[in-house]
């Protein structure tokens, strides 16, 4: 626990340093020197009274460091993770629209309204996705986002399930007609020229005996 709380202390110093571009993009100046105050603090902390602390200390102690610099961290991660998700499901999308126009041709069979279906939803999404980047835009770096790359993904999901649904859609089976046997036909036909007969067409039978 000790070691842990070390490297964290060390780790807040460094990145501060080594990623100070884009920590400087997602952090106030007050809230850069709180991390390095509080990590100069804890290292002091560390050899002295907290050397021989114990391990619940210890692990307080950590709390302590690494909640306001994951806040940090995480931020930082944001500006490269959001807009590649955003990109991603941009590409996903053109992908369904391209896919609802060669139903027309390769699975004709599935209702010009479902597919249509599918694109108003994809517009709902786009719309959904339009709303919450111009939050983010609003949104002080230095705080909280408010539109996480993690999230971006799942704004699919629904159309995702109705693309899959309609592609299992089965293709309908072809009508065949249903042709009588020609041996079969023939007898029908003479089954029936024997039935129009009438008695006087048979030839009489001899007399027996």
């Amino acid at each position: 626990a000790r070691n842990k709380v070390e490297s964290y202390i060390y780790q807040i110093k460094n990145k501060l340093i080594d990623d100070e571009e884009n920590v400087g993009k997602v952090t106030t100046e007050e809230q850069r020197s709180a991390l390095s105050t509080m990590a100069e603090e804890a290292e002091d902390w560390m050899y002295d009274d907290g050397y021989n602390a114990g391990l619940a200390t210890m692990e307080d102690k950590y709390v302590e460091l690494s909640t306001p610099a994951e806040k940090v961290w995480f931020r930082v991660t944001e500006l490269t993770a959001r807009p590649e998700a955003i990109k991603s499901l941009e590409k996903k999308m053109k992908k369904i629209e391209d896919l609802m126009a060669k139903w027309e041709t390769t699975m004709d069979w599935i209702p010009a309204e479902d597919r249509e279906g599918v694109l108003t939803k994809l517009e709902g999404v786009k719309a959904t996705l339009a709303e919450k980047v111009k939050a983010q835009e609003e949104t002080d770096p230095s705080e909280d986002p408010v539109l996480l790359s993690a999230e971006i993904p799942k704004l699919l999901d629904e159309v995702k399930t109705l693309v899959t649904k309609l592609s299992k859609t089965p293709k309908p089976k072809p009508v065949v007609k249903e042709e009588k046997n020609d041996t079969k036909a023939e007898e029908d036909a003479k089954e029936g020229e024997e039935g129009l007969r009438s008695p006087q067409d048979c030839p009489a039978r001899p007399a027996q005996g």
